[in-house]
């Protein structure tokens, strides 16, 4: 559904091809794309074929509604069973084709040209749009049908069945059989009829193409005698191409292919299309035909001796059952089988695949309980055999198989198995599958009375706990209090056992290797915990589904999907570094690390989780979900109770090393799924993808490098992604299922937390820390402009190219210092007011590459330029704020700068969600910025102020809280002039604050006022106003006060508010009107303030900044166990100052800025972090060498 709810309207017919921006949006049930003007729909070519009308029934329609909504779809032989067709005006009636069992609405609307003609005959066909008009969550009914003319109403004709029959049997590959009657071996196609009642097949359609309707040929309708089959009966079809000699039960132009295609049988009724049965075969071998066993089953065989015409029997080949290989009267005495040294067939189900445990051993099981269960082994690996299948030969067979298999029964050291397989084929998956029999361990262990029993069997032993963890060889056991059994690692299922360890469950198939029985689990899930989840049992999937991911996109999806369980992990992505829209995530790892070992945790609410620091252990209680952008899932924790961490400052699990190639296809990638990894010499391959992203290959297959961390991000907007063909000795990241495609292996990609994760080599130089000196010129300072320039050979020049006032651009060598620092100098403009922007690029000598590579900082090429105004007074806001370049960036973006302007969010809006002040210097637009606070800050709306501070455009603090807001950070001094000051509002309208507005970046800081706007759509976190412009903007509650905020709450869709005035801002990535107080929704201001006392708190440190140690005080309630632990900006931890128990009261800790390795830090910001029992805060410190 388009809606365009705003003139002028865009005229659109039926056939036009359009394109539409818009946003999303759901109506009463049904998804609506909404363009906000004309301009957002394009109409493409007209009079265009709509796409066929879908044929359904009314059941249909119900039970899959969702599936068809806003699509064509057409309704046979209905008719009105409720409401009176309508004359004028509209009517909802109700219909059915079934005789009121099943029934629908057919909306009727008053403006169709429907009204005033007749109403049809029953029974009618109908066709039309499915619609949907459902106002109460969860939006699950009021779905309609409605008719768009009178001409979608079309006299029903006599519904006609498909019959009941089944493709049963046929022969693709002929050599001696079969003999058609006319002497002649020809292919044959037989078809059974499962019914009480005969069926005559002429008139149907037979094929070997389902796709090409060309070569589809209608069985004769000549002779009924012929073409009828029998209830319960068979008929056979001779794909011979014979058809005009010898009968119309041969075919006129289909003969079946040995290398593997289709067969159909189809029914056409009208403009109805019924594929009654059909299938597709691979490779055939002479004379073997395949069936259905029994009859009209879903089992598939093949069978040595077709039966064309008649029923299908059981393979010729003597089926043995397992019982009859494995089963002896008296185990202590003889366990051998008594078929041992026989050729024997058996059939089954897979209850163990070969992947991931040696390739060499899989289990077969003809039924539940003992005996009945049996290994096969083949030696150089079953990955390497060609399975027969219904596709063709296939390499792979899976957990839950049917299968049939031809080998010799041999005894390998009292273990029964089958090997030197000749023949296997894979039926699909099995109708009912092998469940595992509980057993104890006094009956399976080494030695236990059914221990022969239930070799090779499915088992499982309940209640258990690990009696010794390390029995050497990776084997360990389980006890019940009165015996134990011996567990083995044949397959990865990643557990790590521990003494007295409690477990609900162990499953795996009994082993006998080296005289004693062992359970071996195949797969994580096969070992239950009691208590905590390990989330390898969350995360591992089988191989084989892993094989269909690009076919199935549910392959990777965690088996406990739904399932509410309580894991516990490591922190290795922290809280607020990686984009989350508007909400937060993190990702926690197995402390053992490996595959499998970690998962992420999301909530739209960004205010859901604590503060998490890299090295937390958390334990986490919530479900397990599946988000599934693109292909595959990722699969993450719902978490629906508070985080419980457990200790903080944890040496986090090793990183991974991997190749690029291992992160392209599922079943080596997904083991790696938002774990940490990383990669070594590679090479930049492609740097211009959308959404950031770049690619990387180390001669394996390339891989997708992304930038979900905000450092990342911040880092490529700032110096550009790196060169093509730059050398990439080393990047660290955590592994993200996102969007792409499985077609062309793009799906998985590498999401670096840092640029320390990421080390270059050859390649075009990096230039970093570009810094000028003096970093606010006067008119005639000298400004020397200097950076890091590093390259894994030798920087061959590097420049500073600058301009005045737009005019041509000037070249300034630079030349190094001992370390690697590069400078150039540019001459003073000698004028008040000039403004000079500049660049510097760079060039190595082409060691190792095919030739010297330049780079640029910033990224020139595309406009942007760092610059300043050169002037003798003092800045003003607008010179901070102003940007005349395409990212936004201040021209004194990481200078310390001295600014003036009335206070226009005070301390309670920098005690509020939002965390930071606003001032204004006039009322005009580029005039606002907002600044931190300090110690004890308190300012008052109207003050007249002068700030200290560095203009910082991406505060490391919080990123995507205030990236892309020019902000003043590390506030030193603030002077009060005067108070009581007024700042007028800028009158705007909602359209000039509009996201894409052409000017929206010069409001930002600035107070505004919209006003007689309406209130268009209430968001998760945020509200959509609209004025007479008709072009929405958003109001946030961030900086509110309670008041101000439980009155936004109770804003509906629709609502008209007089005026609405706030502080513009940008955060969360997007701009919007930040509400202070009920004065700004016109409303009456109120007072409640109320001091809560504290008996937990972390104190600022003193002091701060501080050189060269500092003191940092806490207070607790009661004795508890302190961890406090110093981190750097970007969450890694430096030192660990404490971890004992404390008793109640005041407390001081001295830290002397050294690490643990009792190093000295570098100068900086820091972060000290306390936990308390279940008391966790955090504050900020700067260190200044």
């Amino acid at each position: 559904v388009i809606f365009h709810f705003s003139a002028p309207y865009v005229e659109l017919a039926v056939g036009d091809s359009v394109e539409v921006t818009g946003e999303l949006d759901i109506f009463s049930g049904k998804t609506e794309v909404i363009p906000s003007s004309a301009d957002d729909i394009t109409i493409i070519s007209q009079n265009n074929d709509l796409p066929d009308f879908q044929v359904i029934t009314v059941a249909d329609y119900v039970a899959n509604a969702e599936d068809y909504e806003s699509e064509l779809i057409k309704i046979n032989a209905v008719s009105i069973t409720d409401g009176s067709w309508p004359t004028a005006g509209s009517s909802n009636l109700t219909i059915s084709d079934d005789g009121g069992t099943s029934t629908v609405t057919m909306r009727i609307d008053s403006d169709m040209d429907i009204i005033g003609n007749d109403e049809p005959e029953a029974p009618f066909d109908v066709r039309g749009i499915a619609g949907q008009y459902d106002s109460t969550d969860p939006y699950d009914s009021g779905y309609q049908i409605l008719p768009r003319y009178y001409t979608d109403f079309i006299p029903g004709e006599d519904v006609v069945d498909p019959p009941d029959l089944v493709i049963n049997e046929f022969l693709a590959a002929t050599d001696l059989c079969c003999d058609d009657g006319n002497g002649e071996v020809e292919d044959f196609i037989e078809i059974y009829n499962p019914g009480n009642e005969a069926v005559d097949i002429g008139g149907l359609w037979i094929t070997d193409d389902l796709e090409d309707t060309g070569n589809w040929e209608q069985i004769p309708a000549t002779d009924a005698s012929i073409t009828t089959v029998a209830a319960g009966g068979h008929i056979v079809i001779w794909a011979d191409k014979d058809q005009d000699t010898q009968g119309i039960l041969h075919t006129d132009d289909i003969k079946l292919s040995a290398d593997g295609e289709q067969i159909g049988l189809i029914f056409i009724s009208g403009t109805d299309t019924v594929f009654v049965d059909s299938l597709s075969f691979g490779e055939q071998t002479d004379d073997i035909s395949y069936g259905r066993y029994p009859d009209g089953s879903a089992n598939w065989e093949s069978f040595n001796t077709p039966t064309p015409g008649a029923t299908n029997e059981t393979n010729p080949q003597t089926v043995t059952s397992i019982y009859d290989i494995q089963y002896v009267a008296d185990p202590s005495t003889d366990d051998a089988s008594p078929l041992s040294g026989q050729e024997v067939t058996i059939t089954g189900v897979i209850t163990t695949e070969f992947w991931r445990g040696g390739n060499s051993h899989l289990y077969v099981q003809d039924a539940a309980g003992g005996w009945n269960g049996i290994i096969v082994y083949q030696s150089g690996g079953w990955d390497e055999f060609d399975f027969s299948s219904t596709l063709g030969t296939v390499n792979s067979v899976a957990e839950g198989d049917s299968v049939t298999l031809t080998g010799t029964v041999n005894e390998y050291y009292g273990l029964t198995q089958i090997i030197d397989v000749s023949e296997f084929m894979i039926h699909g998956p099995a109708e009912v599958m092998i469940e595992p029999t509980v057993v104890t361990p006094g009956q399976v262990m080494t030695g236990g009375a059914d221990a022969e029993k239930f070799e090779s069997c499915l088992v499982a032993v309940h209640d258990v706990s690990v009696d010794d963890p390390d029995l050497g060889y990776g084997e360990w056991s389980v006890t019940d209090g009165t015996n134990s059994v011996r567990v083995d690692d044949r397959w990865d299922y990643y557990f790590w056992p521990e003494q007295g360890q409690a477990l609900a469950e162990v499953v795996g198939c009994l082993d006998y290797s080296y005289s004693n029985t062992k359970i071996q689990p195949r797969l994580a899930r096969d070992v239950v915990e009691d208590g905590v989840t390990r989330i390898q049992r969350v995360q591992q999937v089988l191989y084989s589904d892993l094989m269909k991911a690009s076919e199935v996109d549910e392959s990777d999806f965690s088996y406990l999907v739904g399932d509410t369980l309580t894991i516990e992990g490591i922190v290795t992505m922290p809280t607020g570094l990686s984009y989350a829209g508007s909400g937060i995530k993190f990702i926690y790892q197995d402390e053992n690390g490996g595959p499998w070992s970690s998962i992420l945790s999301y909530d739209p609410d960004s205010s859901a989780f604590p503060v998490l620091f890299e090295g937390d252990r958390v334990q986490c209680t919530g479900y397990v979900y599946e988000y599934s952008p693109g292909p595959g899932g990722l699969t993450e924790l719902f978490i629906t109770e508070p985080i419980n961490i457990v200790s903080v400052g944890v040496q986090l699990p090793d990183t991974v090393d991997v190749n690029t190639g291992d992160l392209r296809w599922p079943t080596e990638a997904e083991q790696w799924g938002t774990v940490m990894v990383r990669a070594t010499d590679a090479i930049v391959i492609e740097n211009d993808l959308d959404y950031g992203e770049w690619t990387i290959d180390d001669g394996t297959g390339k891989v997708k490098v992304d930038d979900d961390s905000d450092s990342i991000s911040v880092w490529q907007e700032t110096v550009g992604r790196p060169p093509v063909g730059s050398y990439v000795s080393s990047i660290r990241g955590w592994v993200y299922n996102h969007y792409g495609s499985y077609a062309d292996s793009s799906t998985y990609k590498i999401e670096p937390l840092y640029v320390s994760d990421i080390e270059f080599g050859a390649g075009p130089p990096n230039i970093m820390d570009v810094s000028r000196d003096p970093c606010v010129p006067g008119i005639d300072d000298v400004v020397t402009i200097t950076a890091e320039i590093v390259d894994n050979s030798t920087i061959s020049e590097a420049s500073v190219y600058y301009r005045l006032d737009g005019g041509a651009w000037n070249i300034v060598q630079m030349s190094a210092n001992s370390d690697g620092v590069w400078s150039g100098t540019i001459s003073s403009s000698g004028t008040e007011g000039a403004f000079l922007e500049y660049f510097v690029k760079a060039a190595d000598d082409g060691a190792d590459q095919s030739e010297i590579k330049w780079s640029e900082f910033p990224d020139a090429e595309n406009g942007n330029y760092l610059g300043y105004e050169t002037t003798d007074n003092q800045l003003t806001l607008h010179h901070v704020q102003f940007s005349p370049w395409p990212n936004g960036e201040s021209p004194y973006n990481g200078c310390e700068v001295e600014v003036t302007g009335i206070v226009t969010a005070d301390s309670a809006q920098y005690n509020s969600g939002y965390g930071a002040y606003a001032f204004q210097s006039e009322s005009e637009q580029w005039s606002g910025v907002v600044f931190d606070g300090w110690d004890n800050s308190i300012l008052h709306r109207g003050d007249e102020v002068t700030v200290t501070g560095t203009v910082e455009e991406f505060d490391p603090e919080w990123h995507f809280k205030y990236d892309g807001n020019t902000k003043l950070i590390n506030v030193s001094e603030v002077t009060v002039h005067s108070t009581d000051n007024s700042m007028a509002p800028m009158s705007v309208s909602t359209a000039d604050l509009a996201q894409d507005g052409e000017e929206v970046e010069s409001y930002e800081g600035c107070l505004v006022t919209v006003s007689n706007v309406t209130v268009s759509a209430i968001n998760a976190y945020d509200w959509g106003i609209v004025d007479a412009s008709g072009v929405e903007c958003l109001i946030d509650d961030d900086m509110s006060t309670m008041e101000a905020d439980n009155y936004l709450s109770t804003l509906q869709d629709g609502a008209t508010l007089s005026q609405v005035t706030g502080v513009f801002n940008f955060s969360y990535g997007t701009y919007k009107i930040q509400i202070r107080d009920l004065a700004d929704l016109g409303q009456e201001l109120g007072i409640n303030n109320i001091d809560v006392p504290r008996r937990y708190a972390l104190h600022n440190n003193f002091p701060n900044p501080f050189n060269p140690e500092t003191q940092i005080r806490f207070e607790i309630g009661k004795q508890e166990n302190v961890q406090l632990v110093i981190y750097d900006l970007l969450g890694r931890k430096v030192r660990t100052l404490v971890n004992e128990t404390y008793s109640p009261g005041m407390h001081v800790l001295r830290w002397d800025a050294m690490n643990d390795n009792r190093s000295p830090v570098s100068s900086g910001a820091y972060i000290y972090r306390i936990k308390a029992g279940e008391f966790i805060d955090h504050k900020k410190m700067i260190l200044m060498r």
